[in-house]
């Protein structure tokens, strides 16, 4: 990690992912994206501005962690899409952890901006 100014480098791909499986996306129509695929998790749109779809297959927990490692919000998940009403929290980078109902995990970074 290296904070430069407004500037974050976090070891990304050249999706901006960090993780493999991410490719980039449109939302809403016309706005430059990113829908986060990691694994069976999506995460769009990514930055965010408000609310953040979650789409599984399978029901969990999803959880927004600030980068010190204090959850901010925890949301319970069905399975397929699942609308989320973000919290009143300060624009950065945050990281969003989704278990399923098996207790496999998968991470994602959020952007909220």
């Amino acid at each position: 990690w290296h904070n430069s100014g407004d500037l974050w480098i976090i070891g990304t791909d050249s999706n901006g992912c960090e993780q493999t499986g991410c490719a980039p996306g449109l939302w809403p129509a016309g706005v430059a994206s990113q829908q986060l695929a990691v694994g069976r998790l999506q995460v769009f749109p990514n930055p965010a501005r408000g609310r953040l779809t979650v789409a599984v297959p399978a029901g969990g927990t999803f959880t927004l962690f600030n980068m010190q490692g204090q959850p901010v919000e925890q949301y319970a998940i069905i399975k397929g899409d699942n609308e989320l009403l973000l919290p009143v929290a300060s624009p950065g980078v945050y990281i969003g952890r989704f278990v399923d109902e098996k207790g496999a995990v998968e991470t994602v970074r959020v952007v909220l901006e």
